[in-house]
């Protein structure tokens, strides 16, 4: 990364004055991420679909020197896709044919503060900007935590026993710890700043954890599986800081 950065300012052909000189610091943030989920394989391949998310927030930029600059982001994070979880009873596994079962359920916004470093390097009018930090997240639970379910198979022969999916869910973490890094580009206009840009996130812990339970199906063998949000993402991001008025000069 350093090499590339030492490349960059080389070909480098303006240095440019302390770029909030003349913008906002403090500007809107929007971003769009994906969120991973880890499943294990089990009996009825159930799963939970990898989650979308929409950030909306504030970035306030409130240490600049030099080709370098400090930056505080504050963003709430919207869950409005929802959680999506999903299992199939097979049809050899069931006297019925089988069963489906396919449930929506919101869940959790959240509330993350991340102090970012970046390297700012210009690129005639523009940046390429390099940034990381640490982020911590405040998770609020706005719905189903832990519930449990059994899909039951019917007309059975006598002395069979039920055929059944048990699963629950456990939050681990209000709190998530992980670091954040991206790469983008800073581009001033006549209206304000757009800082377009990449990221990543690594989770160092999960905050929720499925465990799932089947038995009795007629082929296939009794399995317990687990499925967790990890707390790792990549997204696409959006900041804008708008540009300050120009001060009138009196002869």
């Amino acid at each position: 990364m350093f090499l590339v950065l030492f490349l960059f300012k080389l070909q480098a052909q303006t240095e440019q004055s302390n770029l909030f000189d003349d913008y906002w610091k403090i500007g809107l943030s929007f971003n769009r991420d994906l969120r991973f989920v880890n499943n294990e394989n089990n009996s009825v391949d159930y799963k939970i679909e990898n989650i979308k998310s929409i950030d909306l927030g504030l970035v306030w930029n409130y240490h600049q020197w030099q080709n370098h600059n400090l930056k505080l982001q504050l963003r709430y994070s919207l869950f409005p896709y929802y959680f999506k979880d999903s299992y199939e009873i097979k049809e050899e596994d069931a006297y019925l044919g089988f069963a489906k079962h396919t449930e929506l359920f919101t869940l959790y916004n959240e509330f993350k503060i991340a102090p970012t470093y970046e390297y700012m390097l210009p690129l005639k009018n523009n940046y390429l900007v390099i940034g990381v930090g640490p982020q911590v997240s405040y998770m609020l639970t706005t719905g189903r935590i832990n519930y449990g379910l059994t899909a039951l198979s019917t007309n059975l022969p006598d002395q069979q026993d039920v055929i059944g999916v048990e699963y629950e869910t456990n939050i681990n973490n209000e709190f998530l710890y992980g670091v954040i890094g991206n790469v983008g580009f800073i581009v001033p206009t006549k209206i304000g700043v757009f800082n377009l840009n990449v990221h990543g996130h690594l989770g160092f812990n999960k905050y929720f954890e499925t465990e799932v339970n089947t038995y009795n199906l007629i082929v296939s063998p009794d399995t317990s599986s687990s499925h967790d949000m990890n707390n790792h993402y990549i997204g696409l991001g959006l900041n804008y800081y708008p540009k300050r008025k120009s001060k009138k000069i009196i002869d």
